[in-house]
């Protein structure tokens, strides 16, 4: 459970507490039977808990994934062998001095204000940590929207991505600070959380100079169009159009031991600008081929639903 103080900007609602390491290897086996191929972990989940987790998880041969607990800590969490890490959740208490005017806490506008007072001479001995661990990480930067100033946010919500959203999508966006996790957020806390971003950027580059292998992920509305914003923004970060698009390709089907099972074919290289991916002709999954009209009808179907 979160600290008491910050129960009203820390969300609980549909997750597992887990109290000790008996309650954790309980979830574990748990969610093991219900036939999940990863455990989740968050920020708030105990020490205790959190042992008791990965040495359930390390017994079923299921990996550990997702934020790295607080009590844990990033070496914890590397030293435990958790697969991934998401959002480059962290990272931040090892980047930013003791003595910055602002410290990363439990809540999420602590740690997003705290990202513009990293120091980046700390960077690569992170990124190397990381790629002897093991670990990968998803950077979803397409969350980055959720954070930005009014004035970006409508800019987008006025773009052809946001015109697939439903009406509860894009209610997430309007009333953000209705959201437990954003509701202490201030409109100056979003203009002054993009002056943190150049700093996460220098990490994701780090990272995979250094071969610690970095995947594309979203996990904000709508999703399909996301994962390509999400391409453009990791090329806006430094990697280069071929690096990012292994991140979207081989290496995810390297992290889940898969190997091919499907593929677009679009209009233009992306090597060549990155914004070709969604020009895209036609889909083949499972070795049936879905041509633009397909595609678009299966949009018109989704839009009426």
């Amino acid at each position: 459970m979160p600290p008491p103080e910050f129960a009203t900007v820390i969300d609980t609602a549909g997750r597992v507490i887990v109290r000790d390491s008996i309650d954790g290897a309980r979830a574990v086996r748990e969610q093991h039977a219900a036939g999940y191929d990863f455990i989740k972990v968050y920020n708030n989940v105990p020490a205790a808990a959190y042992r008791g987790i990965v040495a359930e998880a390390r017994g079923l041969a299921i990996p550990v994934a997702g934020h790295v607990p607080f009590e844990a800590g990033l070496e914890g969490a590397l030293a435990a062998g958790q697969a991934s890490i998401e959002y480059l959740r962290g990272y931040i208490w090892h980047l930013v001095p003791d003595d910055a005017p602002a410290q990363p806490g439990p809540d999420l506008r602590s740690r997003t204000l705290a990202w513009a007072h990293g120091d980046p001479s700390r960077i690569r001995a992170l990124a190397e940590r990381t790629r002897e661990a093991g670990a990968w990480n998803v950077p979803t930067l397409s969350v980055r929207m959720i954070m930005k100033p009014d004035h970006l946010v409508d800019a987008y919500l006025a773009s052809e991505e946001a015109s697939h959203m439903t009406g509860d999508m894009r209610t997430f966006y309007t009333e953000r600070m209705s959201i437990p996790w954003l509701s202490n957020f201030t409109s100056a806390d979003f203009e002054a959380a993009m002056d943190g971003f150049g700093v996460a950027d220098s990490l994701i580059r780090a990272l995979v100079a250094v071969g610690a292998p970095v995947m594309a992920g979203t996990d904000t509305p709508p999703l399909g169009f996301a994962l390509h914003r999400e391409l453009e923004e990791l090329v806006a970060a430094g990697l280069s159009p071929y690096e990012e698009l292994q991140s979207a390709t081989v290496n995810p089907a390297r992290f889940l031991d898969r190997g091919e099972g499907a593929g677009m074919v679009v209009e233009g290289s992306p090597l060549e600008a990155i914004g070709n991916t969604r020009r895209i002709a036609g889909v083949v999954r499972r070795g049936e081929w879905l041509d633009r009209a397909a595609l678009d009808a299966m949009l018109d179907e989704a839009a009426d639903r």
